[in-house]
């Protein structure tokens, strides 16, 4: 059988918040796809960082958590998903809304 190709790393610079949706759609989809999702928490946030790579890493060992949070994924998705839509470029989103062409009719 052919190994699946995991999603490739979330980006964490630029359109960060638009990165992120892609991102965690494939992602979800990979888990379902190798049978993962039913795994325990600890296995998926396992998976998560190593597919998210090095830069995410490097922001989940800035998060705090409590010791209830630690080990769950959802929190940890939770904490990345409010990173994210933080990060989002007002200097990008200026540009595509600059880059507009106004069509006929």
């Amino acid at each position: 059988m052919d190994q699946i190709k995991p999603p490739s790393h979330l980006q964490c610079t630029g359109n960060v918040g638009g990165s992120w949706r892609c991102f965690i759609q494939a992602f979800e989809l990979y888990l379902m796809a190798i049978a993962a999702d039913s795994k325990s928490d600890k296995q998926r946030i396992a998976i998560f960082l190593t597919v998210a790579g090095q830069e995410a890493l490097e922001i989940y060992n800035t998060f705090t958590f409590t010791d209830e949070e630690k080990d769950k994924y959802d929190s940890v998705r939770a904490k990345f998903e409010a990173y994210c839509k933080l990060k989002i470029s007002e200097t990008y989103e200026r540009f595509v809304f600059r880059m507009r062409m106004k069509k006929n009719g």
